[in-house]
């Protein structure tokens, strides 16, 4: 939903913030909301909305009252089933050190699911926040907690958790790599744990930063233990490909990355190209090519990585996080890229090939065969470049999270929000 009024709205800066926030995402959608019903009617509709809601935020206010003592409770909002699935050695972890765990998908990709969820909401919320200030209240009046964990970049939603209560912790771990782009603006956190040094100094670059935060260089929490035990890969194995979700603002990118994979695979039948799909990909692109090229591949989702991996020489990817695990894993890599995304958000070029055809795929990766120890390396540095922390990642996000639960201030480097408000 695209709010284009809302910097008029100055009840108080917390709003205020919210309003500059909102337009801000508008900017990513040319267009907007088109419709516009006469004065009359929308003044009826903020109305009846507006009693609606608050009447009742008030009835679930009242049904969850005091129910519970939440020094132990800690709320989880991924983004997805599969940021939750990826997590999940971490909240194994806190439960067994004796944390209340408890995840909701409210917030999940900006719309909610259709049931009734309105907590009570103040009489001076403005209309353009009335939604987005109830989805918030009601998750902190049922569930109480002391921590709210996020795994999102952007979203109102952890602005103004922090507004309504100032005795809850709010984390956000990032699924991947931080970068410097609009899609990842929001750092209104109490703590950030990141990747590690790469991410850190993209955030400096973020010419648009929504909040303060401290950042905590974490790791990834997310990579499975498997991966770091793996033996060095070898050539001659076959080649695995990272495809990637097609959000409609990348479509044109990986579908010209799907392209060069598709024109390699036809004219390399001698090699296996596995085909690992992308968790929120449906797979209908790469069923049909897997059926016409009978050397591609598309793996089983239940395969764990580390698997697909152990199969593989090297990786092909676009832009995506698991050149991450393909390096820990000490396979190298080639990034198929067409505008520089891959080099803006990976800088790959450091370390690895670049390349935009078909023609310098080839030569990529008969390069990297020819000199396969000297890549090996290559991975360690490009490791290092990215991840802070790796064969202890989840243990340390594990205990930093405790002591957040237990009021204990931790260590990390705060960023200053650099919006002028």
């Amino acid at each position: 939903m695209c709010y284009r009024e809302l910097y008029r709205i100055q009840k108080n800066k917390v709003y205020s913030k919210f309003s500059a926030y909102n337009d801000y995402l508008c900017s990513r959608f040319p267009g907007g909301d088109n419709t516009k019903p006469v004065w009359h009617i929308k003044s009826v509709y903020k109305l009846f909305l507006g009693m609606i809601v608050r009447f009742v935020g008030i009835i679930h206010c009242c049904k969850f009252r005091s129910r519970y003592n939440n020094e132990n409770r800690i709320l989880v909002l991924p983004g997805c089933s599969q940021n939750e699935d990826r997590l999940r050695p971490v909240l194994e972890r806190l439960r067994n050190h004796g944390a209340d765990i408890y995840i909701d998908y409210q917030n999940t990709y900006g719309y909610k699911k259709g049931i009734v969820a309105y907590g009570y909401v103040p009489i001076d919320v403005p209309h353009e926040l009335l939604m987005q200030y109830s989805e918030a209240a009601f998750l902190l009046q049922k569930y109480q907690p002391k921590i709210v964990l996020f795994m999102q970049n952007s979203g109102l939603l952890p602005a103004i958790i922090k507004s309504i209560s100032d005795n809850i912790s709010t984390i956000n771990i990032s699924h991947g790599i931080t970068y410097s782009d609009k899609s990842f603006s929001m750092f209104d956190y109490d703590y950030y744990f990141m990747f590690g040094r790469s991410s850190l100094y993209f955030t400096r670059k973020n010419y648009r930063r929504f909040g303060t935060t401290k950042i905590v260089l974490a790791g990834s929490p997310f990579i499975s233990s498997h991966i770091y035990n793996m033996s060095e890969g070898k050539i001659g194995q076959s080649i695995v490909y990272f495809s990637q979700w097609l959000a409609p603002e990348f479509s044109q990118e990986i579908e010209f990355s799907n392209k060069i994979v598709c024109e390699y695979a036809f004219k390399n039948k001698n090699r296996k190209i596995l085909i690992k799909l992308h968790p929120l990909e449906d797979g209908h692109f790469w069923k049909n090519i897997a059926a016409t090229i009978n050397n591609i591949e598309i793996i089983n989702g239940e395969e764990s990585l580390s698997l697909i991996l152990n199969k593989s020489s090297l990786s092909l990817i676009a832009w995506s996080n698991a050149a991450i695990e393909s390096t820990l894993a000490a396979r190298p890599l080639v990034a198929i890229d067409q505008h520089g995304r891959a080099e803006e958000y990976l800088h790959v070029r450091d370390f690895f090939p670049v390349v935009d055809s078909v023609e310098s795929l080839e030569s990529a990766i008969k390069s990297i065969e020819s000199s396969y120890t000297d890549y090996i390396i290559a991975c360690r540095s490009f490791v290092n470049q990215h991840v802070e922390r790796t064969h202890d990642a989840q243990d340390f996000v594990t205990n930093k999270i405790m002591k957040i639960l237990e009021g204990i201030e931790i260590e990390g480097e705060l960023i200053e929000e650099n919006f002028n408000w």
